[in-house]
């Protein structure tokens, strides 16, 4: 069987299927769809009852199997092998306990092929040799099997690259005391004033000006520590930012303004 199309859609218990009940080998199915395939509760199978089962060859720009959709190769009984399922994908998505299988009962399993860069099954696990496909039904993962007498040969990508990319987060990843500002926010376009204090009993700042007074002026204290503005701690009281406001140095805080 051949298909070649833009598009496939297999749904609502739909097959595309080649079986054999009697002595022959079941047919080959060879499916090339230039843009996705998509099975939801649809389901790619060869089937035969006691001889060579038929090969799936599957060529997709991108494939999704949703709702229980499995791609199967079967042989019930003798000792021929099962078919082998080739799928070469940009991506393989499958959800929902959606099985890629290649079975032969008293055979050597078939092989199971993935060319693709992108393989993703949901709660994917490989499951063991000889594990029978009737166990792998409705377990609500994705199952790779290829059981035999002989169990197949299952090639997967290699995705420890995905897996060793993975950089642990900080617990703190975002710092919400650089984000809320701890105090209102006043709006100003003015330049900012300064205030000096020089002391006493020095000559003037420049020739012409006053003399500085020879009295002193005080000792300036720095601001107390029990004034200093504080992270937010459980407890006090909840003030809801009103925008976001941009700093003379360029850093974004969530803030107030001052009433």
């Amino acid at each position: 069987m051949e298909i070649t199309t833009s598009n496939l859609t297999v749904t609502d218990k739909g097959q595309i299927s080649a079986q054999s009940q009697g002595e022959g080998d079941a047919g080959n199915i060879n499916i090339n769809v230039s843009d996705r395939l998509t099975a939801t509760d649809g389901n790619i199978i060869t089937a035969t009852t006691q001889s060579a089962g038929g090969a799936i060859d599957i060529i997709a720009k991108n494939i999704r199997l949703r709702g229980d959709s499995d791609i199967t190769t079967s042989v019930f009984s003798g000792a021929d092998n099962g078919g082998n399922i080739t799928i070469t994908t940009d991506s393989l998505i499958a959800f929902a306990d959606s099985d890629i299988l290649a079975f032969a009962r008293d055979g050597r399993g078939g092989d199971i092929t993935f060319t693709t860069p992108i393989f993703f099954g949901f709660a994917f696990r490989p499951a063991p040799k000889g594990t029978d496909p009737a166990t792998l039904d409705n377990n609500n993962r994705v199952d790779i099997n290829a059981s035999g007498a002989v169990d197949g040969v299952i090639t997967l990508p290699n995705l420890d690259f995905i897996e060793n990319s993975l950089t642990e987060l900080p617990e703190n990843l975002i710092d919400t005391d650089n984000l809320l500002a701890n105090s209102c926010i006043v709006r100003t376009s003015e330049q900012e004033g300064k205030f000096i204090i020089t002391g006493g009993g020095n000559l003037p700042t420049r020739p012409g000006d006053a003399s500085v007074s020879r009295y002193p002026t005080g000792e300036v204290r720095m601001v107390t520590s029990e004034s200093a503005s504080r992270p937010w701690q459980k407890g006090d009281p909840i003030v809801e930012a009103t925008g976001v406001y941009q700093l003379p140095n360029g850093h974004l805080v969530m803030g107030r303004e001052c009433s």
